[in-house]
């Protein structure tokens, strides 16, 4: 008998949190792992952040018989979807000996675009400086939305769920743009 442990990993960058739970599903393949099939019984857990985003199936068959011959039964995991993130599959590691293990990560479809403005104390004085300033989210050199900068929010905004690929899977560029402001440089770094 062996085991078979998945793990879960998530690449987060939308700010939002993970979900709280994903569901796996084990499956075995007795041709070499040219064809697979959902584990009879107990074949689907969900994972959870209490239990460390990780499962491990105990006492599968290494081995079936099939005219008196030992076929080896290959393992593998696939996940529900997850709404809002892409889904890779580590490669198997391990053997029927030792057990088995794989990883699944989920990516984020979202990340988060963070935006401050820094001023040069050098020009002019606090007091000098103007109530806000606007700042313009451009996605592919377009403008996707504006936000004020000011002192109640110490200068600094945030653009959440801003999506990291187009509709045809091209990686989204993202700039922030500020509206000129009298008697004002502006850098951007």
């Amino acid at each position: 008998y062996t085991t078979y442990t998945v793990n879960k990993q998530w690449d987060n960058n939308s700010g939002t949190g993970n979900p709280a739970s994903a569901t796996v599903h084990l499956q075995e393949s007795i041709d070499g792992g040219k064809t697979f099939f959902d584990y009879p019984g107990d074949g689907a857990a969900t994972l959870t952040e209490k239990g460390g985003w990780s499962y491990q199936w105990t006492n599968l068959p290494s081995y079936i018989y099939t005219s008196g011959s030992p076929v080896p039964v290959v393992y593998q995991t696939y996940e529900d979807t997850l709404d809002d993130y892409t889904t890779s599959y580590g490669t198997v590691n391990g053997n029927a000996e030792n057990g088995y293990s794989q990883t699944i990560t989920n990516t984020s479809k979202y990340t988060t675009f963070k935006v401050s403005k820094i001023w040069n104390q050098g020009v002019q004085s606090e007091s000098d400086w103007p109530d806000s300033v606007t700042v313009t989210l451009l996605a592919n050199g377009e403008s996707v939305y504006s936000g004020l900068l000011n002192a109640d929010n110490n200068w600094m905004g945030t653009f959440y769920d801003m999506p990291i690929v187009d509709d045809n899977g091209t990686a989204i560029s993202y700039t922030v743009e500020e509206f000129d402001v009298d008697g004002y440089t502006k850098y951007a770094g």
